[in-house]
């Protein structure tokens, strides 16, 4: 059990000589008396991005110690710190920033300070290197990890100016690249055999996609290796990208540097779905990507609400727009301030979710879309305002009446002016004529009011406007003059100019559930709001996505489908890569087989691989050879080409 208290002064930086712990395996950390507002950048140090705690690491093969004071966190396995040392002395980079052994874990005066400067520590590094599992041991690129799902290390790799994710990795340095890539970039073997350093940004997108081209520095053939790192959801609504991976890829995208709202809904998208201990948390964690900073002090360890109030009443007031609206349009919204999706439960090793009436669990990751709103379509960005301190956004935008209807569809109608609009919780409303003033005290109290138009995110081939961009609230008054989120809306491309003509209107919208004064005593998020599983409606209410977009994700999953798994790769190139062996998966399937079987093969030439392809000569078979990225492979039945 390491303790550093008696030998540290409180709100102190520190930081890990990982040059002397590489060398001679000692631990030293050294204390800067440093003004908390000097430039930390001159000193040159790397900073770790890791998780509290994964459950489903663990490493039995290490020596191990625990911190005092950090002991509900996984213990510090010794080669894994040593892997993170030797990535810095591979840069050149001295010191090492780990908040497990650079925060005083026993004194609550130096965490409070610590928490406060976090943005200004990962902000001011040379490079942050993420261990996506956590100081337990070092994982392959196709092992799935609970990293993304925490809230700290999302602050963590979006301040510094260079991210890189270290792996277990024996395949050696070379290049990679996802579909999605513009380019390749660089893999960097830091310890021969065992581990290696990739771009962020090539992990992400080969994440969203499900797999790497990795072409080796002693190879001419690339091979494509699966990927999920990060996660991979099987559950998706639009796509086949996970959306809570492509919401971290979009704050990376080339295409998108420089559109603030769109990276902003992003984080706000990325908070929603992550997880931590103490809900306050959830707040903190994001608050210096938006150049605010909270005092803890200020909020009980539960009071997410009340922190959130305040983060967003800061973002307001510095002119910034209320980005967090519409980060889910299949979460209900907060039964408190509803302006924000419904806060879901958090723990310290898991993954965000919300609960069903009938007590099924969902995860949030599946109740988003890899979507974001487009700051082109001037007519349509998202609002501006102000937040009281009871959580009510004031603002104006575009609005029409409604009225509830019925469900029957009218086959007339005209898509350019619809009579009738069909919210995401399964209610039909009628429009009133938009010529018609909008007033506050009109009756009924409902509203159609514009939030911004949305644009699928492809990672890397974005833009891809669906067919429906427009998206509505329908906003229901609760009181004189205050209204709440009651659903959402899409309208089509078609509908834009109509959209146009609507009259301007100010609305105050938070509620409808008044904000208890005594927040701290309970953790407030809301349960069993789901009515029933949202995930056969989501499906009915998916808007149409157009051919390019459809495309370009049917051959993502296609490409998927080939991917090899690590492990593989690196025994087939241990045995073979001398002989120039090339690496290839079949499938195989019977016709009336249920289930399909893969296989991986190494084959000397493409002669030799044909004469495979051709040896099926019973009519059990249908079998065809293709070419993708160079890499020969080979499948079975082309009956089942598209699905298996």
């Amino acid at each position: 059990m390491l303790d550093i208290t008696s030998s540290s002064t409180p709100r102190k930086y520190r930081l890990l000589d990982c040059e002397l712990f590489a060398i001679s395996s000692v631990l030293h950390v050294v204390e800067f008396s440093l003004p908390a507002d000097d430039d930390l950048s001159t000193i040159g140090y790397a900073a770790i991005s890791y998780v509290w705690r994964d459950p489903d690491i663990i490493n039995m093969d290490s020596l191990q110690f625990s911190v005092k004071g950090a002991e509900d966190a996984d213990p510090i396995a010794i080669d894994v710190l040593l892997q993170a040392c030797l990535a810095c002395r591979h840069r050149g980079i001295q010191y090492v920033w780990l908040d497990r052994l650079c925060i005083m874990q026993t004194s609550r005066e130096d965490k409070r300070w610590q928490i406060m400067q976090m943005s200004h520590i990962y902000k001011s590094c040379a490079l942050c290197i993420v261990l996506p599992g956590g100081l337990q041991r070092c994982v392959a690129i196709d092992e799935q990890t609970l990293w993304i799902h925490r809230a700290w290390t999302l602050q963590e790799v979006l301040l510094p100016r260079e991210v890189v994710v270290l792996l277990a990795w024996g395949l050696g340095s070379g290049w990679g690249a996802a579909y999605t890539m513009a380019k390749a970039d660089k893999i960097e073997e830091v310890n021969e055999g065992l581990a290696a350093i990739f771009p962020l940004r090539m992990v992400l997108n080969a994440c969203s996609v499900g797999w790497l081209e990795f072409l080796s520095n002693k190879d001419s053939t690339p091979v494509l290796i699966e990927a999920r790192v990060f996660g991979r959801s099987d559950h998706h609504l639009a796509s086949v990208t996970p959306p809570h991976v492509s919401a971290l890829a979009l704050n990376w995208d080339y295409y998108l540097e420089g559109d603030e709202d769109a990276k902003q809904y992003a984080v706000w998208q990325c908070a929603l779905v992550r997880t931590s201990s103490r809900p306050v948390d959830m707040v903190f964690s994001i608050m210096g990507l938006f150049d605010v900073t909270l005092d803890p002090a200020e909020f009980d360890v539960n009071d997410r609400i009340g922190a959130t109030i305040a983060l967003a009443r800061n973002i307001l007031a510095k002119g910034g727009r209320a980005c967090w609206m519409g980060v889910s349009f299949w979460l209900e919204p907060c039964s408190r301030i509803s302006t924000f999706a419904m806060f879901p439960e958090t723990s310290v090793a898991g993954r965000a979710i919300v609960r069903t009436t009938d007590g099924q669990e969902q995860e949030v990751s599946e109740l988003i879309c890899s979507e974001f709103p487009s700051h082109t379509m001037k007519e349509f960005r998202l609002p501006c305002g102000s937040m009281d301190d009871d959580g009510y956004l004031t603002f104006r935008a575009r609005a029409i009446r409604v009225t509830a209807a019925d469900d029957s569809v009218d086959s007339t109608e005209d898509r350019r002016r619809p009579s009738r609009l069909y919210a995401q919780d399964g209610t039909t409303w009628s429009t009133v004529d938009a010529v018609v003033p909008v007033t506050i005290s009109s009756s009924p109290s409902i509203f159609a009011v514009v939030l911004g138009w949305f644009t699928v995110y492809v990672p890397g081939a974005t833009p891809a406007i669906d067919s429906k961009p427009i998206r509505l609230l329908l906003l229901e008054e609760h009181a004189t003059g205050k209204y709440h989120v009651r659903s959402f809306c899409f309208l089509s491309v078609d509908c834009r100019h109509w959209v146009l003509t609507w009259k301007m209107a100010e609305f105050s919208v938070g509620g409808p559930i008044s904000l208890s004064r005594k927040r701290s005593a309970i953790q407030l998020h809301d349960r069993h709001l789901i009515r029933e599983s949202p995930a056969v409606r989501m499906r009915q209410l998916l808007p149409l996505f157009p051919t390019s977009s459809t495309t370009i994700l049917q051959d993502v999953e296609r490409s998927r489908k080939w991917a090899i798994p690590q492990r593989t790769v690196e025994s087939y190139y241990r045995q073979n890569h001398d002989d120039g062996v090339r690496l290839v998966k079949v499938y195989l399937k019977v016709d009336d087989a249920e289930d399909v079987d893969s296989s991986y093969f190494s084959v000397h030439s493409e002669e030799n691989l044909q004469v495979i392809a051709d040896e099926g000569n019973d009519s059990t078979y249908s079998s065809y050879a293709i070419k993708l990225s160079s890499v020969i492979l080979l499948k079975f039945n082309r009956d089942i080409c598209s699905d298996s």
